[in-house]
């Protein structure tokens, strides 16, 4: 009695494609029948080179290197190709390298800000003629309005926060943090160096002596009154019993008003927080500029009108207790 194995494989594999050319990667499915010659030139119109120039590389589903495909005349199917391996197409050329990834080598188009103005089939004339976005006047009126609003709302917060207090922090989606106010911006360094800017442009224009001897006398006001803020300031540092970290004197006078303290990451007013628990951020460090002490995920820098200060004692969880 005659015994015959008969092996029944599936006539198309279905192979993921890599190459030299690019770093995407396709799927296609072929016949097991094709030769290897004619693998390759179904290979040239999806990685694009040349079949004469290329290498064939078969690695499994795993992507581990099982073997070279270098016999033109032989069947895919006599390789150990299988559903999901990969199939890496090395070019020999060096044609096209890049040609798919460099867009460095694409010529792009390019138009002068002049030119794209005198434009009427442009987005932006369309914007204008539409009145959208800052090309709608009263819209961009409105929102100056809200921002300077929102500015002196933060501005009045401000005046209720001192470094020491205790508060609570309510960010929108965020649940309720408690912690102690360690850092108070009054203005950001930009805005002071804006400031400092026009105030210098204002006493180049002057021209009028009067004006300069005003302006003169007002400095001196000024820098009297600083002078007395900075020494009531360093009265109330003083007074007090104990200050846990020797650099937070200038975190102190910013908050008794001396605009010692800025803020080098974001414009505007912010509260350097220490949360009794790991729900922030930072350790009072930002970009490399520390603004005040706390441990690793305990800090956290937020707008004063999500800051109420008042009586809010740290939450005793019992766990010196067992």
């Amino acid at each position: 009695m005659d015994e015959s194995l008969t092996v029944i494989s599936n006539p198309t594999v279905s192979v993921r494609l890599t190459s030299t050319l690019s770093s995407f990667e396709v799927n296609r499915r072929f016949n097991r029948g094709i030769t290897i010659a004619e693998f390759k030139s179904k290979l040239e119109l999806v990685i694009g080179c040349p079949a004469a120039s290329m290498d064939l590389q078969l690695f499994s589903t795993a992507d581990k290197f099982l073997q070279n495909i270098d016999d033109n005349e032989a069947l895919l199917g006599s390789y150990p190709v299988d559903d999901d391996c990969r199939i890496h197409v090395i070019d020999r050329s060096g044609a096209l390298t890049g040609a798919f990834s460099d867009l460095s080598k694409v010529e792009k188009y390019e138009i002068s800000e002049e030119a794209y103005e005198k434009r009427a089939d442009s987005l932006r004339n369309f914007k204008k003629n539409m009145r959208v976005g800052r090309f709608n006047e009263e819209n961009a009126a409105k929102r100056e309005e809200t921002l300077a609003q929102k500015e002196e709302e933060e501005k009045a917060a401000m005046a209720t926060i001192t470094v020491g207090k205790r508060c609570q922090v309510q960010v929108a989606g965020q649940p309720t943090k408690i912690g102690t106010v360690m850092f108070v911006a009054l203005e950001s360094q930009s805005a002071l160096e804006s400031q400092s800017a026009l105030e210098s442009q204002s006493a180049l224009e002057s021209q009028s002596a009067l004006e300069s001897q005003s302006a003169l006398e007002s400095q001196s006001a000024l820098e009297s009154q600083s002078a007395l803020e900075s020494q009531s300031a360093l009265d109330h540092i003083a007074s007090l019993k104990e200050i846990r970290y020797p650099d937070q004197i200038p975190y102190l006078l910013s908050s008794l008003g001396c605009p010692c303290c800025t803020t080098d990451f974001k414009p505007g007013y912010w509260v350097g927080v220490k949360y009794d628990e790991p729900l922030g951020k930072n350790d009072g460090s930002v970009s490399g500029k520390r603004y005040f002490e706390c441990e690793p995920k305990y800090g956290a820098f937020v707008k004063p009108l999500t800051v109420t200060v008042g009586d809010f004692p740290e939450e005793d969880y019992g766990l010196d207790e067992m």
